[in-house]
């Protein structure tokens, strides 16, 4: 940026900044007027070094790009997000691709880390291949390796893409992590209302979404995200409010949403997920009302467990299930699996085999010897 660009942009008379390195970004931002919108326009890559990029308080600033094909990259330093969003901070994103190199980000909001009563919203571009990682020293699990949202996030278009939140990366071992795509924390809020969460993992719960706040979606596509553990969601993790009119849910390996407090679905469709046990489509253990859209295609079964209500015709019968699935939070056991306090559908199977040859011993039992006493009496 050259120093006729600063002093029109410090004078108030330009809104708009082009930008080919890290000193004219930083500067940018830095100068951008309290409470005067901004949109920063790369020519160029920009790789930060050392520190993200801050968006702070009463800035609100849009990051584009004017590449003819695709879009530039802001790459984060290692162990850090790439950008935060600080309180009363806004950030719009609109044409570039936030990443870091070789996934290296920090425990928290790998991508963008967004501060309670901040806010991003996304147009178009990319959060791809950032990661939310640490290792076991905390009693906290890695989350958001995508973004962290403790303020406010907003989803019209654009992909959050090949992201990961994990612990103990040793070269070889992934284990831990909440919310492979979105991490939203209690007292943040998450609307999509179009764009694509997909390829991202959690290795344990919410390889899309994982919700502890309130997440809305009325639009756009969760697909092909993974959760390690069994039943963690690999397309939504809800642990607070989620409410789903539109949209759609698809192709996820780990269940397409693991419920454990409010799920109102109205609308959309969750479709062909799949899971190694459980609900492939839903597993709840809180709260599930179906009052429309389409739950289908998913392996082992569409919604688990099933109070009997048809929750996966979309017939609009509510599908509500309080205590039926007595969970104790998904916590791992030492075999990685989730401990939960119900059985099995192969244990329920074996059992009623067992009970039904029991069954059938008696009775051939009883009619051997009665067949025998009348013999005997014949006699």
């Amino acid at each position: 940026m050259s120093s006729s660009e600063i002093s029109l942009f410090a004078t108030g008379a330009a809104d708009t900044v082009v930008v080919s390195n890290e000193t004219a970004l930083r500067n940018a931002v830095n100068n951008a007027q309290t409470g005067k919108a901004l949109t920063i326009t790369f020519d160029k890559d920009i790789t930060l070094t050392n520190k993200p990029l801050t968006i702070s308080a009463n800035k609100d600033i849009t990051l584009t790009s004017n590449k003819a094909s695709g879009f530039y990259k802001l790459t984060g330093a290692n162990g850090v997000s790439t950008v935060i969003v600080d309180g009363n901070g806004q950030l719009k994103l609109d044409g570039i691709i936030v990443t870091h190199t070789n996934f290296e980000g920090p425990k928290f909001g790998g991508g963008i880390y967004v501060e309670a009563n901040g806010r991003l919203i996304m147009y178009s571009g990319e959060i791809s291949e950032n990661s939310a990682a640490g290792g076991r020293s905390s009693t906290q699990q890695s989350a958001g390796g995508g973004v962290y949202v403790l303020g406010v996030f907003e989803l019209h278009g654009g992909k959050i893409a090949n992201n990961i939140a994990y612990e103990d990366y040793d070269g070889s071992t992934r284990s831990g992590g909440y919310g492979g795509g979105v991490f939203v924390s209690g007292g943040g809020s998450f609307s999509m209302f179009g764009g694509e969460i997909s390829d991202n993992r959690a290795e344990a719960v919410g390889g899309g979404v994982s919700n502890g706040g309130a997440f809305t979606m009325s639009g756009g596509k969760i697909i092909a995200n993974t959760a390690y553990l069994s039943g963690g969601g690999g397309g939504v993790n809800n642990a607070g409010v989620f409410t789903m009119s539109g949209g759609e849910i698809s192709g996820n390996a780990g269940g397409g949403v693991r419920n454990h407090e409010s799920f109102t679905m109205s609308g959309g469709k969750i479709v062909n997920n799949g899971d190694r046990a459980w609900g492939g489509g839903v597993t709840n253990s809180g709260t599930f009302k179906k009052l429309g859209g389409v739950i289908s295609g998913n392996t082992p079964v569409d919604v688990y467990p099933s109070d009997g209500n048809d929750s996966s015709s979309g017939d609009g019968s509510p599908d509500e299930n309080n205590g039926l699935f007595n969970d104790d939070g998904g916590v791992p056991a030492d075999n990685g699996e989730v401990v939960v306090g119900v059985l099995s559908l192969s244990d329920v199977l074996f059992i009623c085999i067992g009970v039904a040859v029991v069954v059938v011993g008696v009775v051939v039992a009883v009619l051997f010897f009665t067949y025998k006493k009348r013999a005997g009496n014949t006699k």
